[in-house]
């Protein structure tokens, strides 16, 4: 079938959905990637509509949304005929308002800076909220394993690739910063009852972080939200800034000053765990490619895998 016939035709069937289930009236559906689309009405409202697998990871975020009044934020509407999602397809849909904005870009300073002081807002505003449902909470130690395991899938693309070395010394230092964390964690911040009023955002890449041309900056995306201590959070924020900034010590302390130093402990060995590195492999590896294509990537890899094993000596050393 021609994809482009076929792509209308879904948009066609999910147009006459959202109107019989949500009385919402589409003058024009776009696919922003499925099953995320651009909606316009016929009074040319905007709006993002997204469609979830799971009830409870869009139920989570409704009642989370329920208690938070910012602005910032980007929860979930209603739809027109009042209803909090509608069923089908083989998801559940949930509304919000759309943004004319666009992604913040860390490559920028300023651009570091709103996201860091956006996500420490978003800290401290939610605190304390407490939602009636079964909340999962992140286990930091076993993503990093979820992630490793990951790259062992992959243990024969470098195999093939004449990059056995590669493959291990990452893998080691995988294993070594995870044992590395545990050993400094403890008593395990984890385990401190007040983290359970801690909300962590989950994923705080650049393009969850729009800002509009008002330069007012706003969060969403809020798939991952869970209970956690926002050193989870923090950890993968300045893992995507390390590259923008030359692995630099010196410029992350000036992004991160309010912590105790058990927790700069925490965070400067979590960010020696190179889950942003294979996260970025993963993604490049699952998508079809030449072979020359991937023993370019590999040599990219390589280029960034000596520029972290530089930044964990560092650590190291001022760890010590």
């Amino acid at each position: 079938m021609n994809r482009s016939k076929r792509d209308d035709s879904t948009k066609s069937r999910l147009a006459s959905f959202f109107l019989e289930e949500g009385d919402l009236k589409i003058a024009t559906i776009n696919i922003v990637k499925y099953p995320i689309f651009k909606l316009k009405t016929v009074t040319d409202q905007l709006y993002i509509i997204k469609g979830y697998k799971q009830f409870s990871v869009m139920d989570k975020q409704w009642k989370f949304f329920t208690e938070v009044n910012q602005s910032f934020i980007t929860g979930f509407i209603a739809f027109p005929n009042k209803k909090h999602f509608i069923e089908g397809f083989g998801y559940y849909w949930a509304l919000q308002p759309y943004h004319h904005a666009t992604k913040l870009d860390y490559q920028k300073e300023e651009d570091r800076q709103a996201a860091l002081q956006t996500l420490t807002d978003f800290h401290e505003v939610t605190r304390g909220i407490r939602i009636d449902t079964k909340m999962s909470q992140t286990d930091i130690i076993g993503k990093w394993f979820r992630r490793l395991e990951k790259w062992r899938q992959t243990k024969q693309i470098l195999i093939n690739t004449g990059n056995l070395v590669l493959y291990s010394e990452v893998e080691n230092v995988m294993l070594e910063r995870i044992d590395l964390y545990r050993s400094e964690n403890t008593p395990e911040i984890e385990a401190n009852k007040l983290y359970l009023l801690n909300w962590n955002h989950g994923d705080v890449a650049s393009h969850n972080f729009l800002r509009d041309n008002r330069n007012r900056i706003y969060m969403i995306d809020f798939d991952l939200l869970s209970n956690a201590p926002p050193i989870y959070d923090y950890i993968q924020l300045c893992q995507r800034f390390l590259p923008y900034i030359d692995h630099s010590l010196d410029q992350l302390f000036t992004y991160i000053q309010t912590f105790s130093l058990k927790e700069w402990r925490l965070l400067l060995i979590g960010l020696t765990v190179p889950t942003d590195l294979i996260r970025e492999w993963w993604y490049y590896t699952i998508r079809p490619h030449t072979e020359a294509e991937i023993e370019a990537y590999i040599g990219q890899f390589s280029i960034s895998w000596q520029e972290r094993k530089k930044f964990v000596d560092q650590v190291d050393t001022m760890l010590k």
